[in-house]
């Protein structure tokens, strides 16, 4: 094994006077010497060295700067370094050895002791190589011992050609070739053209060689014929004397999962017709509901029966807006509250014959409920509008508003003239009854408040935040 000794000093006769003693060590070496630090430097990046001999004193950069740096290196990071130097210097080898140093020559060089002290370091670094080396292979045979008794995964590894060189038993699970048959095997037999979505085994290999790694999702092919959907990673590696393998190959079979998501898509779609259909279906009964009580109200010829058929007919018809006001026609969880109380403003003006009378604002577009809070919701906002504002004395008109509030929104209704002045006045006059008003603020967890004016009634309703869809 060739041993590489570096030289560098900015004096011509130094650096010949080194290579001479250098070249007597005898054995297999390659000296080489340098002018500059700047010309070593370019030079570890390409062959680095197993001995490095520095001057400290030098134009460009100092000794300490040169083994700085060379100690920052990975390659050269535990390469020895001998400083010459003169006796006198002793800042100088404190420097040299802060920066890293590893042994010091006074100048002129004595040749005995510059030979025994560079043999002694070549020494050194090749029981350093030699540690490394066997460390590595020992840790490449743990990792093979791990990677062969994987069976999720496949995990193996191709020449420069595209062939195997390895193949662990989860490769052997999943594509069906034993490790005697995988011998050779070339990736495009696993990954054809025409099975891959587009994608060859070169492609990969050139994308791979090119950037690093190449990634692809497709079908491949079992030793069988049967196609299976696989992510497949494919990363260049930096091959050593020892070893032919140019990339190592990870695939992971997707197939179950693949046809998984088929099922799922498939069965997601139907629900979704049949969402729709329940929708649909929900909004006629509840039509149908309506019609039948409209014709009992035309031949009931008690006027009480039929102002109850009448209030029940208005009641139906809120909780129709409910499912024609889906945030998402996917789900069934979730109301647009806004878009949902804009149409029940629109209806109690048509039922007031009044177009116009109940303005309805909101600080935002939109606003999701769940559909089992926005029931009770509707109705409350539906039972106090139709009392306050139908089934009041003379003419009546209100604002409606929604509103972000601390811990919540506040749903307000505006009443125009002096109308139930206190909470308990307001739900005596509701027809639902008092039990069935606390039943659905206790549902709902929310607040109900009253305050009026020679001018106006004003009741909010407070909605605590985790009744709406993401809080």
């Amino acid at each position: 094994m060739i041993s590489r000794i570096y030289i560098v000093d900015d004096q011509r006769t130094n650096r010949e006077v080194l290579a001479t003693f250098s070249r007597a060590l005898g054995g297999d070496l390659d000296v080489r010497t340098f002018s500059s630090p700047i010309e070593i430097l370019e030079q570890i990046a390409v062959d680095p060295p197993d001995l490095v001999i520095t001057d400290f004193k030098m134009p460009e950069i100092d000794g300490a700067e040169l083994i700085r740096r060379l100690r920052a290196a990975p390659m050269t990071a535990d390469v020895p370094v001998i400083v010459v130097t003169t006796y006198e210097d002793r800042d100088v080898r404190h420097a040299a050895l802060e920066a890293g140093a590893t042994d010091f020559l006074l100048s002129p060089v004595d040749r005995w002791e510059f030979q025994a002290r560079a043999r002694n370091l070549l020494t050194l670094r090749a029981q350093q190589l030699a540690i490394a080396r066997q460390s590595l292979r020992e840790s490449e045979a743990r990792f093979r011992l791990l990677v062969a008794g994987i069976e999720d995964y496949a995990i193996f590894m191709l020449d420069a050609a595209g062939r195997v060189t390895s193949w662990n038993a989860g490769a052997q699970k999943i594509f069906g070739y034993t490790e005697e048959e995988s011998a050779d095997l070339a990736l495009d037999v696993l990954v054809p053209r025409e099975g891959a979505d587009g994608a060859s085994a070169a492609e990969l290999l050139e994308t791979a060689a090119r950037t690093g790694r190449a990634r692809h999702e497709g079908w491949l092919t079992r030793k069988d014929g049967e196609r299976l959907c696989a992510d497949v990673l494919v990363t260049a590696l930096v091959p050593d004397a020892q070893s032919r393998s140019r990339f190592g190959v990870v695939a992971h079979d997707l197939t179950r999962v693949r046809h998984m998501n088929d099922s799922l898509r498939a069965a997601l779609s139907s629900s979704r017709v049949l969402l729709k259909e329940l929708q649909h279906r929900v909004r006629n009964n509840l039509q149908v509901i309506s019609s039948i009580l409209q014709m009992q109200r035309t031949r009931e010829r008690s006027r009480h029966t039929r102002s109850i058929l009448l209030r029940n007919e208005f009641r139906i018809d809120a909780m129709a807006l409910l499912f024609r006001n889906l945030a998402d026609p996917t789900r069934v969880t979730d109301v647009d509250l806004v878009s949902c109380l804009r149409e029940l403003c629109e209806l109690l003006e048509r039922q007031a014959d009044r177009p116009g009378a109940i303005p309805m604002t909101a600080e935002f577009p939109h606003l999701a409920l769940e559909i089992d809070a926005a029931a009770p919701c509707v109705l409350l906002v539906e039972e106090i509008l139709h009392t306050l504002i139908l089934r009041a004395e003379g003419a009546a008109s209100a604002a409606v508003s929604l509103a972000g509030a601390e811990g919540g929104y506040d749903l307000a209704c505006r009443i125009e003239g002096r109308r139930p002045a206190s909470r308990d006045e307001l739900v005596g006059r509701l027809e639902l009854g008092e039990a069935a008003i606390e039943a659905m603020l206790a549902r709902l967890d929310a607040t109900l408040l009253v305050s009026a004016d020679e001018d106006a009634t004003m009741v909010r309703l407070h909605l605590p935040a985790g009744l709406f869809a993401g809080h």
